[in-house]
């Protein structure tokens, strides 16, 4: 009790200090920022699983296994683990097309379980998902992951059954049946990462337990499926890089990565994450906090300004560090993209729209959702979408 009431004291300092993200995710070793992450508040890492390395510039750290197993105190899973951070287990091993379902990757097959070269003609889904099975399986085993926290599996392409016929989705309900089959009897829970259809459609199906949406805005039924409050977790900021130190229009080496959120509303706080005691979740309060600092843009033309009496073409000039450059931000927030709020002055409010804990302007409060719990739909059009207003 004397912990909790301790908790509820310290609210106000919380809430000031979790403006960023409690959750990552990122496809390089997180070692050279550990200590960055920590004091940053992230409480939850995302790193993947994948049959085979992929030789894709910018993946050759994607594999957590390849960072050394958990029986290596040295290894990046251990590091995080030994630092408090909980893991998000995601596997992703060219999920990134619908070829995969194929079990190619462009014409060509995707390779065998021992990474060697398949014969052409890919595979079915099924026998594609037996192999991912298997390998996040062991992976999971060799990390030290729990029985009883979530694999999640990357359906990480645009997808609408109008487009083909439902072939598409026919090959998604048999791949995530075989993941089903494997894993349920091994201990792990299916997630799923996905656009809104995908995510509705293995809910439907009882094919994943939990649900993570994909940043694409434009994604088929994405909007739809998160304003239905029945998503676990949110991809709200892709690519932003963090900790790189700016001289000039240059930056030092950050730590790029993706920012997720958590559904405060679903009364479950548990989405699969996994730490050095076994199963963790996020305290809900936490998970409240960072979902209320957050806002989606529905002006098509929400503008930043620099201050909050600036006039219209008084525009930001904040920078951000990314791929190693300084670069000025777009003025112009996204429509349908979330932003950090901040305080208020009159009718404007201090925007962060890169989600990298320093708040780049100012604009309307009327650009802005009133909360998090709404998202509005895409449109496709640049014309109509840039003439958008806030209903």
């Amino acid at each position: 009790m004397f912990r909790f009431l301790l908790f509820l004291c310290l609210l106000p300092a919380v809430a000031a200090a979790q403006t960023r993200p409690a959750i990552i995710d990122t496809s390089v070793d997180t070692r050279p920022h550990m200590a960055a992450l920590s004091g940053s508040g992230v409480q939850v890492v995302a790193r993947y699983l994948a049959r085979c390395t992929q030789p894709i510039a910018g993946l050759e750290s994607k594999r957590l296994i390849d960072q050394g197993p958990r029986s290596d105190p040295r290894s990046e899973v251990s590091q995080l683990l030994q630092g408090r951070f909980a893991i998000l287990s995601v596997y992703q091993f060219y999920n990134g097309s619908t070829a995969k379902l194929f079990g190619k990757v462009g014409e060509n097959s995707l390779p065998d379980a021992n990474c060697n070269p398949a014969p052409p003609g890919g595979r079915s889904a099924d026998a594609e998902a037996a192999l991912d099975a298997i390998a996040a399986i062991e992976q999971a085993r060799a990390l030290g992951q729990p029985q009883g926290s979530a694999i999640y599996f990357g359906m990480d392409f645009e997808y609408n059954p109008a487009s083909d016929g439902g072939e598409i989705e026919r090959r998604i309900i048999a791949y995530f049946t075989e993941l089903n089959r494997q894993l349920r009897p091994a201990g792990y829970r299916v997630g799923a990462y996905g656009n809104g259809y995908v995510l509705q459609l293995l809910l439907d199906r009882k094919l994943a337990e939990f649900t993570w949406i994909s940043a694409s805005a434009s994604f088929h039924e994405t909007s739809k499926f998160y304003s239905s409050g029945k998503w676990h977790l949110f991809q709200h900021e892709v690519d932003t890089e963090w900790f790189g130190q700016p001289a000039g229009d240059r930056c030092s080496e950050g730590l790029i990565l993706d920012a997720d959120v958590q559904n405060p509303l679903l009364p479950d706080s548990y989405v699969g994450f996994w730490d050095a005691r076994g199963l963790f979740s996020i305290n809900p309060i936490f998970n409240e906090l960072i979902a209320n600092d957050r806002r989606f843009v529905c002006n098509g033309d929400a503008v930043v300004r620099r201050e909050p009496g600036s006039k219209a073409s008084d525009v930001t000039q904040a920078r951000a560090c990314k791929g190693r450059k300084h670069q000025v931000l777009n003025p112009v927030a996204g429509y349908s993209y979330p932003v950090v709020v901040g305080q208020i002055s009159g009718d404007m409010v201090e925007v962060d729209v890169d989600d990298d804990g320093s708040f780049d302007g100012w604009t309307a409060l009327s650009n802005l959702t009133p909360d998090f719990r709404q998202k509005p739909d895409w449109i496709g059009a640049t014309a109509t979408r840039k003439a958008a207003k806030c209903e």
